[in-house]
């Protein structure tokens, strides 16, 4: 028996992915598969895609002028060494750090769990008895856990149990305004913004809401949902869209209409981004992420990778957000090929 290495790993898990992307789009288009499987790697040679973007994009309805106007995987790279190429990147490391840098946009407690702190922790327990748990580390498993306290329970056993399962920054509980509440309560529905800053000026180019479903995530990928928000008027345009390819006019729990649901006072929002994009130096392309509270919006994270839901739902006449980005950059976007020796 040979020793697989980590390349040959890395490969054998690449092909798996593009096999069951390219079975999922063969069955529900009825094409044939393999024709799908030549069609995805082209796209990833031509246009950057990703065969998850395949999917999910449908790039297999689209021909090749719309499948341009995309930002893939690859063209958000780009944009990303474009306009933040000069940043800072251990600033966007641990979400701590962010905290630190605006310290007074977070608007809640909060403690990194250091392994020598329990005395703070136990200090902020008694002030929070319910709080939010995360992991500090980006690149780790997303992990988020709401912790519930009571008398019985001891803070050293709760510290040690945090720091076991790596929740290692805690946070106080926010409420979230009551119409976002409405929609679905167990989670806090926050808003994805991005901007782009060219010569001093901020320009808002896309926002979502991120919807909760069944737990306290509202993350798409661990069993949220996402919604296209109308810059202008604030207004839900689409239905609410997961993971699992689903669609929701509705929201399954609550009921509550999400096309034509009106995220309350959004230009006050839009201006607490913009004033938060212009205090950042040298990244200039950052997808934020917003609650809204009773008192107001509320920073929660940032990224200097912002995501891109161009589901058709979500775009008009099969036309992507890139062309949008590359007039604000000032030249196309295009994958460069590499020439076989």
């Amino acid at each position: 028996m040979f020793k697989k290495t980590k390349n040959s790993s890395e490969r054998e898990s690449v092909l798996t992915i593009l096999q069951n992307y390219a079975t999922l789009v063969s069955r529900k288009n009825h094409k044939n598969r393999l024709f799908i499987i030549k069609d995805m790697l082209k796209c990833k040679k031509l246009y950057g895609c990703s065969y998850e973007e395949y999917y999910y994009y449908r790039f297999d309805t689209l021909n090749e002028k719309e499948r341009n106007t995309y930002i893939t995987k690859e063209k958000n790279q780009l944009l990303e060494k474009a306009w933040n190429g000069c940043a800072d990147s251990s600033l966007w490391e641990r979400k701590t750090k962010l905290y630190q840098q605006f310290k007074n946009d977070i608007k809640r407690d909060y403690l990194l769990l250091t392994g020598d702190n329990l005395k703070e922790f136990t200090k902020f327990s008694k002030k929070n008895p319910v709080f939010i748990a995360k992991t500090d580390m980006r690149n780790e498993p997303h992990q988020i856990r709401k912790v519930v306290l009571n008398e019985h329970m001891k803070p050293e056993k709760i510290y040690e149990s945090l720091l076991e399962k790596n929740l290692n920054v805690v946070e106080s509980e926010l409420t979230q305004n009551i119409k976002l509440k409405e929609l679905y309560p167990k989670s806090l529905n926050t808003i994805q913004v991005i901007t782009v800053k060219v010569k001093g000026k901020v320009h808002i180019t896309n926002a979502v809401l991120k919807i909760g479903n069944g737990s306290i995530v509202n993350n798409l990928y661990y069993g949220g949902m996402v919604a296209q928000i109308d810059l202008k008027t604030g207004m839900i345009t689409t239905p609410g869209l997961d993971y699992r390819d689903h669609c929701y006019e509705k929201h399954p729990s609550t009921k509550t209409k999400i096309i034509e649901f009106e995220i309350p006072e959004f230009d006050k929002l839009k201006q607490y981004v913009l004033n938060l994009a212009l205090k950042m130096k040298n990244a200039n392309y950052i997808a934020w992420d917003i609650a809204l509270t009773e008192k107001g919006p509320v920073l929660m994270d940032a990224s200097m990778n912002p995501t891109w839901y161009q589901f058709p739902e979500f775009v008009k006449q099969k036309q992507g957000k890139l062309p949008q980005m590359e007039l604000l950059l000032g030249h196309k976007v295009e994958i460069i090929q590499k020439r076989s020796s």
